[in-house]
């Protein structure tokens, strides 16, 4: 990968680089989790589960990592957030699997996987959108 030379001018002891491939590696996610936002904005207009919900989550995320003083990635915490129920939307609507969250996983990894997010921090939203709460549309229960 591009990033992971880019010390090998640097001395091994200058701590104020140390790490700066997995940085340049990672801070490729900002225009990839922009391009998400405008696509979910665009694809996710269903009132309940749609663009609004999906920037509220994002908002209840940060919150109770604040709250339980839990450190995140920014980009990855917002694009799982953007992507946990797109399997709901029209767009990418597939009747298997059942599990809209499964389903949203699955559609995200493409989307991810499409736009060269990094694999490690794909995982990461795989596994947050696979494994967050599975409300049923419509329902009376709260924002999942």
């Amino acid at each position: 990968m591009a990033g992971e030379n880019v010390l090998t001018s640097v001395g091994p002891k200058d701590r104020s680089v140390r790490g700066l491939g997995l940085f340049v590696r990672l801070s490729c996610m900002s225009p990839v989790v922009a391009e998400i936002e405008a696509l979910v904005a665009r694809v996710g207009t269903h009132p309940v589960y749609g663009y609004s919900h999906c920037l509220r989550v994002y908002a209840l995320a940060e919150d109770l990592a604040a709250q339980e003083d839990v450190s995140y990635d920014r980009e990855i915490l917002r694009a799982a957030a953007l992507l946990h129920d797109v399997g709901l939307y029209k767009a990418y609507a597939m009747r298997e699997p059942a599990d809209h969250a499964k389903r949203s996983a699955l559609v995200a990894g493409r989307i991810l996987q499409d736009w060269d997010f990094p694999p490690q921090a794909s995982q990461a939203v795989i596994e947050a959108i696979e494994l967050h709460p599975p409300g049923v549309p419509g329902s009376t229960a709260s924002e999942t």
